[in-house]
């Protein structure tokens, strides 16, 4: 009878630790987000993990050529988060949405969308 009971008890335990992981939101554990490049030229984006403090060394270099869209991940480190900074010409950009590591570099929620717009050295960002 206790061998039984013990049996349960463990099945009962291994049960609810699978449904505490299957419940554990994706986002937080490597968010994803897109990337929509409708400027006139290549973006160069440089992608950290959603719990670096410093942003000096991208965990991702990735590159979205002109008229493209991409997904991208990070590491989120339980934030649901990447780190961004965008490079467009030469120029940083997403200046007006930079809040993070710097005014360069933005914060962008798994799930997100980063589009990218301007023309002669002039770029803007819209996340959604």
């Amino acid at each position: 009878m206790h061998s039984k009971l013990f049996a349960i008890v463990i099945a009962a335990a291994v049960f609810s630790t699978c449904v505490a992981l299957a419940a554990t939101p994706a986002a937080e554990a490597s968010p994803r987000f897109t990337v929509i490049n409708k400027s006139d030229s290549k973006a160069k984006i440089d992608i950290f993990s959603g719990g670096d403090s410093y942003c000096k060394v991208p965990e991702k270099a990735k590159t979205v050529s002109v008229g493209e869209t991409d997904t991208f991940g990070c590491t989120g480190n339980g934030k649901g988060r990447c780190k961004v900074s965008v490079n467009v010409s030469g120029e940083d950009a997403c200046s007006d949405i930079g809040d993070t590591c710097g005014d360069w570099k933005v914060k962008i929620e798994g799930g997100s969308t980063l589009t990218i717009t301007g023309k002669d050295d002039r770029y803007d960002c819209q996340l959604n």
